[in-house]
């Protein structure tokens, strides 16, 4: 079933929630938004990461709108050396980062979002 507009804003909803949620575990992430977004979205297209396959190339166009940070894993892996974690999501899906919300810049299924003319600034760690 594809997103209707109605499903990219409350996909988008979603999306600026679950960047600012504290979850007992990172790894949590993915787990908490599919559940709610397959509760909602009955027969909803696959998703990847967090994102939905079927418009793959517009949900990696996400930004935050403050500082963020990688998210962790919630393992410790042997190989990587005590005290250190693996990264659970690559740095291009939302999933991989929290402390900031996210939003969309463009429309999905249309023209862009007003712009302030203000200046975008890394929040990237």
């Amino acid at each position: 079933m594809p997103f209707t507009d109605q499903r990219v804003l409350v996909y988008e909803h979603l999306v600026n929630d679950y960047t600012t949620k504290e979850l007992s575990y990172d790894s949590d992430i993915l787990n908490a938004f599919e559940g709610v977004l397959q509760n909602i979205f009955e027969g909803i297209s696959p998703v990847l990461i967090g994102l939905p396959e079927r418009h793959f190339d517009a949900a990696l166009l996400w930004v935050s709108l403050g500082h963020a940070v990688r998210r962790e894993g919630a393992t410790e892996i042997p190989e990587a050396g005590a005290g250190n974690s693996m990264h659970l999501y690559p740095s291009w899906a939302w999933t991989g980062w929290k402390g900031s919300p996210a939003i969309y810049a463009i429309d999905v299924f249309g023209e862009a979002l007003p712009w302030n003319g203000g200046q975008l600034n890394s929040c990237i760690e």
